[in-house]
């Protein structure tokens, strides 16, 4: 029998997959680049406040393992995918009322439709990489380790050194 029923196992955390680091620096990043759309937009006189900034904290919480910053990009992921589904599927209906733009240009024509529905496939594209990525039997490892509390993992430890000895 083990302390607080817990098989007696190493406790090394597994590292942290390639993908999930790339995720929470994009996240960091995302979340820093709307705090600074915050701030500017308070020092120039109009109040905007960009609730994307919490990428930022979601981004650290997926760099230190935290399953609840998993959960919460997963959420995210998955209702922008529906979101952007949906507007995939519109496009066709109501793409010719739409205003697509590159680089603060209006695009005409053909190619707005052609950049319209690539944006909309690649956006999706990026949703579903996330999603598979934090999926991941790798990643699934990496965070699991951080649902035991901080006092099992020590009690499992004395148990294993004191099993060793």
């Amino acid at each position: 029998i083990t302390p607080l029923n817990l098989p007696p196992i190493k406790m090394k955390r597994p590292k942290r997959p390639l993908s999930v680091t790339v995720i929470a620096i994009l996240f960091i990043i995302i979340g820093l680049h709307s705090a600074w759309n915050t701030i500017h937009s308070q020092l120039n006189g109009y109040s905007y406040i960009d609730f994307a900034l919490f990428a930022a904290i979601f981004g650290i919480g997926l760099f230190m393992g935290q399953p609840w910053a998993r959960l919460h990009i997963k959420v995210w992921t998955g209702i922008w995918s529906c979101i952007l589904v949906v507007l995939f599927v519109l496009y066709p209906f109501y793409g010719n009322s739409w205003t697509v733009s590159w680089q603060n240009k209006e695009v005409e024509g053909l190619s707005r439709h052609a950049l319209g529905l690539s944006l909309l496939g690649l956006f999706l594209l990026i949703n579903y990489g996330i999603w598979k990525s934090l999926s991941s039997p790798s990643a699934t490892a990496f965070f699991n380790h951080s649902l035991l509390t901080k006092e099992q993992r020590v009690a499992s430890k004395k148990f294993l050194s004191k099993g060793s000895s």
